[in-house]
């Protein structure tokens, strides 16, 4: 491929962009950006403003591999508070799991939005 502009997401979620081109000496140039974006959408927009006219290629492989784990977590717990729920029922300390629920659920929450340096609403 040509010249062009790649865009891929970090493992912390994050996405950056990269001009990609060849050298005089036949070799492969890759120049990226100084700053990451939230959202695939920004890296996009910011690599256009940056290289108008040039093809933009979003690698979604990255993007995939940077939720993947995520993902397999949040479905792992859900299915284990699925569980704990309904052993919670059957012993009868319903009430004790729904709190214990919640609270993991607001710490969790408070967790998230602390290591992202935002909020957690």
């Amino acid at each position: 491929m040509n010249e062009h502009v790649e865009v891929w997401r970090q493992p912390g979620g994050r996405w950056r962009w990269r001009y990609v081109g060849v050298a005089d000496g036949g070799g492969t140039v890759e120049l990226p950006s100084n700053s990451s974006e939230a959202t695939c959408e920004a890296a996009v927009d910011a690599a256009r403003t940056a290289y108008p006219g040039f093809a933009v290629v979003v690698d979604r492989s990255s993007a995939d591999a940077a939720t993947g784990g995520a993902d397999r977590r949040a479905r792992w717990l859900g299915a284990a508070l699925v569980v704990f729920l309904v052993a919670a029922r059957r012993h009868g300390v319903w009430t004790a799991a729904v709190v214990v629920v919640a609270a993991v659920a607001v710490t969790a929450r408070g967790l998230r939005g602390a290591r992202t340096g935002g909020s957690a609403a």
